[in-house]
Protein backbone atom coordinates (compact mmCIF):
# COMPACT_ATOMS: atom_id res chain seq x y z
CA UNK A 1 0.00 0.00 0.00
CA UNK A 2 2.66 2.48 0.81
CA UNK A 3 4.58 2.18 -2.62
CA UNK A 4 1.09 2.22 -3.95
CA UNK A 5 0.54 5.76 -2.33
CA UNK A 6 4.16 6.48 -3.53
CA UNK A 7 2.95 6.16 -6.91
CA UNK A 8 -0.06 7.99 -6.86
CA UNK A 9 2.32 11.27 -4.74
CA UNK A 10 4.32 11.01 -7.36
CA UNK A 11 1.95 12.22 -9.82
CA UNK A 12 1.39 15.22 -7.69
CA UNK A 13 5.03 16.80 -8.03
CA UNK A 14 8.61 15.56 -7.89
CA UNK A 15 9.31 13.32 -4.39
CA UNK A 16 12.22 14.64 -3.17
CA UNK A 17 13.15 12.16 0.18
CA UNK A 18 11.57 9.33 1.53
CA UNK A 19 12.30 8.45 5.14
CA UNK A 20 12.09 4.88 6.86
CA UNK A 21 9.25 3.29 7.29
CA UNK A 22 8.32 2.89 11.14
CA UNK A 23 5.52 0.02 12.58
CA UNK A 24 4.02 1.99 15.56
CA UNK A 25 1.10 0.43 17.78
CA UNK A 26 -2.38 1.75 17.21
CA UNK A 27 -3.35 5.35 19.54
CA UNK A 28 -6.87 5.09 20.08
CA UNK A 29 -8.49 2.09 19.23
CA UNK A 30 -6.24 -0.92 19.76
CA UNK A 31 -7.68 -3.99 18.54
CA UNK A 32 -6.09 -3.74 15.54
CA UNK A 33 -2.48 -4.64 13.21
CA UNK A 34 0.08 -1.93 14.11
CA UNK A 35 0.27 0.81 11.63
CA UNK A 36 3.29 1.77 9.44
CA UNK A 37 4.24 5.18 8.88
CA UNK A 38 6.85 7.61 6.65
CA UNK A 39 7.31 10.58 5.99
CA UNK A 40 7.85 11.91 2.28
CA UNK A 41 9.18 15.20 1.19
CA UNK A 42 7.78 16.42 -2.17
CA UNK A 43 7.91 19.69 -4.25
CA UNK A 44 4.84 20.83 -5.92
CA UNK A 45 3.18 23.40 -7.93
CA UNK A 46 -0.52 23.07 -6.00
CA UNK A 47 -1.14 25.24 -3.21
CA UNK A 48 -1.71 23.52 0.48
CA UNK A 49 -5.74 22.91 0.14
CA UNK A 50 -5.02 21.85 -3.20
CA UNK A 51 -2.30 19.44 -2.08
CA UNK A 52 -4.69 18.62 1.10
CA UNK A 53 -8.17 17.18 -1.70
CA UNK A 54 -5.46 15.87 -4.22
CA UNK A 55 -3.90 13.43 -1.31
CA UNK A 56 -7.56 13.06 0.43
CA UNK A 57 -8.42 11.87 -3.13
CA UNK A 58 -5.18 9.42 -3.57
CA UNK A 59 -6.80 7.79 -0.14
CA UNK A 60 -9.96 7.29 -1.76
CA UNK A 61 -8.44 5.99 -4.70
CA UNK A 62 -6.59 3.33 -2.86
CA UNK A 63 -9.56 1.99 -1.30
CA UNK A 64 -9.77 3.98 2.07
CA UNK A 65 -13.06 3.21 3.46
CA UNK A 66 -14.97 5.71 5.80
CA UNK A 67 -14.67 4.42 9.68
CA UNK A 68 -14.93 5.39 13.29
CA UNK A 69 -11.91 7.43 14.35
CA UNK A 70 -8.80 5.91 15.32
CA UNK A 71 -10.06 2.98 13.91
CA UNK A 72 -8.63 0.59 11.42
CA UNK A 73 -7.95 2.54 7.84
CA UNK A 74 -6.43 1.47 4.27
CA UNK A 75 -4.28 4.00 4.15
CA UNK A 76 -3.95 7.66 5.51
CA UNK A 77 -2.25 10.78 3.91
CA UNK A 78 -1.60 13.74 5.87
CA UNK A 79 0.26 17.49 4.84
CA UNK A 80 2.32 17.55 7.33
CA UNK A 81 4.03 20.95 6.79
CA UNK A 82 4.21 23.23 3.98
CA UNK A 83 7.26 25.31 3.12
CA UNK A 84 6.73 28.21 6.14
CA UNK A 85 3.16 28.62 6.03
CA UNK A 86 0.87 28.45 9.09
CA UNK A 87 -2.88 28.20 8.35
CA UNK A 88 -5.88 27.89 10.78
CA UNK A 89 -8.20 26.25 8.10
CA UNK A 90 -8.13 23.16 6.49
CA UNK A 91 -5.48 22.44 6.14
CA UNK A 92 -3.66 23.17 9.42
CA UNK A 93 0.00 23.67 9.07
CA UNK A 94 1.69 22.40 10.49
CA UNK A 95 -0.44 19.45 11.13
CA UNK A 96 -1.98 20.45 14.37
CA UNK A 97 -1.00 16.91 16.01
CA UNK A 98 2.56 16.33 14.96
CA UNK A 99 4.43 17.49 18.19
CA UNK A 100 2.17 14.49 19.89
CA UNK A 101 3.20 11.49 17.74
CA UNK A 102 6.63 9.88 17.47
CA UNK A 103 5.11 7.91 14.49
CA UNK A 104 5.15 11.24 12.58
CA UNK A 105 8.42 13.43 14.22
CA UNK A 106 11.09 9.85 13.97
CA UNK A 107 10.76 9.76 9.99
CA UNK A 108 10.47 13.47 9.78
CA UNK A 109 13.73 13.84 12.02
CA UNK A 110 15.48 10.82 9.99
CA UNK A 111 14.30 12.75 6.70
CA UNK A 112 15.15 16.32 7.30
CA UNK A 113 16.44 16.46 11.27
CA UNK A 114 17.18 20.64 10.79
CA UNK A 115 13.22 20.80 9.47
CA UNK A 116 11.77 23.53 12.35
CA UNK A 117 8.36 24.41 13.48
CA UNK A 118 7.39 27.31 11.38
CA UNK A 119 5.60 28.41 14.31
CA UNK A 120 8.49 28.93 16.93
CA UNK A 121 11.36 27.81 14.73
CA UNK A 122 11.90 24.44 17.09
CA UNK A 123 13.33 21.58 15.36
CA UNK A 124 11.10 18.74 14.99
CA UNK A 125 13.91 16.75 15.84
CA UNK A 126 14.63 17.70 18.78
CA UNK A 127 10.62 17.57 20.15
CA UNK A 128 11.20 13.44 20.10
CA UNK A 129 12.10 13.55 23.31
CA UNK A 130 8.65 14.80 24.18
CA UNK A 131 7.36 11.43 23.05
CA UNK A 132 9.98 8.88 23.45
CA UNK A 133 8.15 5.42 24.64
CA UNK A 134 5.23 5.44 22.14
CA UNK A 135 6.32 2.09 20.59
CA UNK A 136 8.20 2.75 17.58
CA UNK A 137 10.31 0.07 14.63
CA UNK A 138 12.29 0.94 11.95
CA UNK A 139 10.95 -1.57 9.36
CA UNK A 140 12.09 -0.88 6.18
CA UNK A 141 13.79 1.42 3.73
CA UNK A 142 11.08 3.75 2.60
CA UNK A 143 13.96 5.16 -0.35
CA UNK A 144 13.67 1.61 -1.73
CA UNK A 145 9.36 2.15 -1.84
CA UNK A 146 10.26 4.81 -4.77
CA UNK A 147 11.31 2.60 -7.04
CA UNK A 148 8.02 2.71 -8.83
CA UNK A 149 8.33 0.42 -11.85
CA UNK A 150 6.98 -2.41 -9.44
Amino acid sequence: MLRRALRAISALGTIEAVSPVYATSPIGFAAQPDFWNLVVRIRTELEPVSLLAAVKHVEVRLGRMPRFRDGPREIDIDVLQYDDVIRTEAPVLPHPRMQQRAFVLRPLADLDPDLRDPRDGTRWADRLAEVEGQGIERVADGAALLDLDE
